[in-house]
């Protein structure tokens, strides 16, 4: 078996346990700046006009992290 991309859920069953790769395959279709059916739209997957309309975005911090400056956005 391999496993490239993702996590293995170990779950209890009938006193013994069983291993789920479900969440692996999901989370290996799931595509950041992509649309896809299966996931909720996400605001990187739009243009900057169609984030504005569909998400209320809001600075939440910045920081640096290894020379670069991380901004931290919450959106609903």
């Amino acid at each position: 078996m391999d496993l490239k991309i993702g996590r293995i859920f170990l779950a209890p069953h009938n006193e013994s346990f069983f291993v789920s790769l479900g969440t692996s395959h999901g989370i290996n279709m799931h595509k950041t700046f992509e649309e896809n059916l299966f996931f909720p739209i996400s605001p990187l997957e739009l243009n900057k006009q169609k984030m504005r309309k569909e998400f209320e975005l809001v600075f939440h911090k910045r920081f640096k992290q290894d020379g670069s400056t991380i901004y931290v956005i919450n959106f609903k």
